[in-house]
């Protein structure tokens, strides 16, 4: 090919390439402008979470981790989650983990508090990446995720990855022993 027609051709594709990241720019400043105050911090309580990570279960690390920063965490708003979601005043009324991993619902509940910033703490995959993905774009603010599965899901996440990737948010990737560290910072530093 010569160079008179490949640099049209680069030029071209630079421009789209331009545009489409404009786009996403733009998408991304809307979302951050949109919402209040709020924090809103999603809870996987499905099944899995009764798994044991090494001496405990998950839900008893998970809830022990926000309980240390709950009293900290103004303006936070918390919701539990498996097959429906559920709003709790407090890390210590997390129930006993059931249920499927209804992402999606979650979402939609958050939707209603209009908040600046969604924090996804999960074990696993939702049940419809598709849906978790449909709700995600009409949530406002960003979605920042702290995956504590197994470290070998890839899947699971590279999903939770794209999630916060999409709302302009970062993803943790952490053992569930270290649920700690990735909450703080997500709910103190990132403000």
């Amino acid at each position: 090919m010569s160079t008179a027609i490949a640099n049209p051709l680069q030029s071209l594709i630079n421009q789209a390439a331009k545009e489409e990241s404009i786009g996403t720019v733009t998408k991304l400043r809307q979302r951050a402008q949109t919402g209040n105050e709020t924090v809103v911090i999603l809870a996987d309580i499905s099944t899995s979470m009764d798994e044991s990570a090494g001496n405990r279960k998950k839900i008893e690390i998970l809830r022990d981790a926000l309980a240390s920063v709950w009293p900290a965490a103004l303006n936070a708003r918390l919701i539990g989650f498996s097959s429906l979601p559920v709003h709790l005043s407090d890390p210590a009324c997390l129930p006993s983990p059931f249920g499927s991993t209804a992402l999606h619902l979650a979402i939609d509940s958050a939707k209603c508090l209009l908040p600046s910033r969604t924090v996804i703490i999960s074990d696993g995959r939702p049940d419809n990446e598709m849906t978790a993905f449909a709700a995600a774009d009409k949530l406002s603010g960003r979605i920042d995720v702290i995956y504590c599965g197994p470290e070998g899901d890839t899947q699971a996440i590279l999903f939770m990855q794209l999630l916060a990737r999409q709302t302009g948010g970062c993803c943790y990737v952490t053992a569930p022993q270290n649920l700690l560290e990735p909450i703080k910072r997500l709910l103190f530093l990132n403000s």
